[in-house]
């Protein structure tokens, strides 16, 4: 799993929360936060984690840096409704190829998905992510570069915390 950090270490924190059952279910063996500038809230949460840390690096460098035959990738703040796991496990075995999740919101949002970049998440297998990486400036455009067909699985973003 490689997640796109925004400068918000607390959504960092929820995402990967949220992917503790999937690692206990052995479906994610590893998790790659990605930085584009280096902040130490950031790679506090990495640590805790027990997540990997890259700064500043091209998308070429970041799915070399992955293990697993498939790569999730998602932007920090991203939630994937319960029952994923299972989704993304018949997907795989019908082999279906890249995948997307499909966004919860408005019905506009629904019809007119648009460019989506890494709103959708990305399921991609790793041989395809280093070919699409190649000429990537970002993971976002990487995203949007891949063929994806829409699984069956919502995706969400957690509510911004209010500080008072």
């Amino acid at each position: 799993m490689i997640l796109q950090s925004t400068e918000d270490p607390e959504a960092l924190a929820r995402t990967l929360a949220g992917f503790v059952p999937a690692v206990v279910e052995g479906a994610v063996s590893d998790a790659l936060i990605v930085q584009a500038a280096e902040r130490a809230e950031i790679a506090e949460v990495a640590s805790a984690a027990g997540a990997a840390l890259l700064t500043g690096a091209r998308p070429a460098e970041i799915i070399a840096a992955t293990r697993a035959p498939w790569i999730l990738l998602l932007e920090a703040g991203s939630r994937l409704e319960p029952g994923w796991v299972d989704s993304v496990r018949h997907w795989l075995e019908d082999g279906r190829g890249p995948g997307c999740f499909r966004l919860e919101g408005g019905v506009f949002r629904r019809v007119v998905p648009g460019r989506r970049g890494l709103a959708q998440g990305l399921l991609i297998e790793r041989a395809a992510a280093i070919a699409s990486a190649r000429q990537a400036e970002d993971l976002g455009r990487l995203a949007r570069k891949v063929r994806a067909r829409r699984l069956p699985v919502r995706i969400s973003r957690y509510p911004a915390r209010v500080r008072t």
